[in-house]
């Protein structure tokens, strides 16, 4: 798989409030150039898209996105403090790669006080093996997807007890080799 950045004349486009990305094949890098599109309100993206942020510190945030699909996350620690930066998101699509990592961390979501609706996949290679996860979801959420992730029935009543607001629950556990769904 290759990446791609958003040209840097994407910054003059100050007025786009709309941005859907159809190449698939390849993982679009959404660089220093998405934070100068203020008025952007909906990003969606047929593949994967990340964000490279050179300047996390920055006060830079994108307070009208409300639409946010298909953003690549890594399963560090700190992945969800991208997050921070678009405080009015109300979707939410986005897939973690867990390939690499040794401790596998599910994003901070409850700083999103305005998300309504998440879906999440994981993509893990090699052995498979329970998930044991904190999910910290606001309690404005209504709608879940989760899709790849190997829970025990334990955990998904956790979530079911703590968020007792939830419409629509979906949950997809990945099959094993020779085993059915």
């Amino acid at each position: 798989m290759w990446a791609e950045d958003l040209p840097p004349s994407f910054s003059n486009l100050c007025n786009v409030e709309t941005l859907v990305v159809d190449k698939r094949g390849s993982h679009l890098v959404l660089s220093h150039t998405i934070w100068s599109l203020a008025k952007l309100r909906y990003v969606e993206r047929e593949g994967t898209c990340s964000i490279f942020d050179l300047d996390i510190d920055k006060p830079t945030k994108l307070e009208n996105l409300t639409s946010l699909k298909f953003l690549k996350l890594s399963c560090s620690v700190d992945s969800g403090d991208i997050f921070k930066r678009f405080p009015n998101l109300r979707t939410l699509g986005f897939c973690m790669d867990c390939s690499a990592a040794e401790q596998i961390y599910f994003p901070r979501l409850d700083v999103l006080n305005k998300l309504e609706k998440v879906g999440a996949s994981v993509c893990c290679s090699g052995p498979k093996h329970v998930h044991q996860f904190d999910f910290h979801f606001p309690l404005c959420l209504k709608e879940v997807y989760l899709d790849g992730f190997n829970l025990t029935s334990d955990a998904l009543n956790g979530i079911g007890d703590h968020y007792p607001t939830f419409k629509c629950w979906n949950y997809v556990q990945q099959a094993s080799k020779g085993e059915k769904n």
